[in-house]
């Protein structure tokens, strides 16, 4: 990113479907936080086409798969999502939760049709 920012960028797109995955490595979660610092501090937009999973903005992380209430990371939330209208996360896609079993996975999100 820093080399896209010497190059004139005012924004960047990270395509990286496995990004939010560090948070199931120890230091994986202080990771993420560092480089959205590092990112704000150069000035940058992003946007995220390949998506940033909700689930893994909890402190129970993906792997609380019982569907019960997952208590939100503010501070991760915060370091993947703050917009000042100059920096930071410009747009993201948010994809639907993958179903471990069947159908009824999704019934936390919509109802099945």
């Amino acid at each position: 990113m820093e080399i896209q920012r010497q190059a004139g960028a005012k924004s960047v797109v990270r395509v990286s479907d496995q990004f939010q995955g560090r948070v199931i490595f120890p230091n994986g979660r202080a990771e993420i936080l560092e480089i959205m610092k590092g990112m704000r501090e150069l000035d940058l937009a992003v946007l995220w086409p390949n998506g940033l999973e909700l689930r893994k903005m909890t402190l129970g992380r993906e792997r609380n798969y019982d569907n019960t209430e997952l208590t939100p990371d503010e501070e991760l939330i915060d370091a993947l999502y703050h917009w000042d209208g100059q920096k930071g996360t410009l747009a993201t896609y948010i994809p639907a939760e993958r179903p471990i079993f069947g159908r009824e996975s999704y019934a936390k999100l919509v109802p099945w049709q």
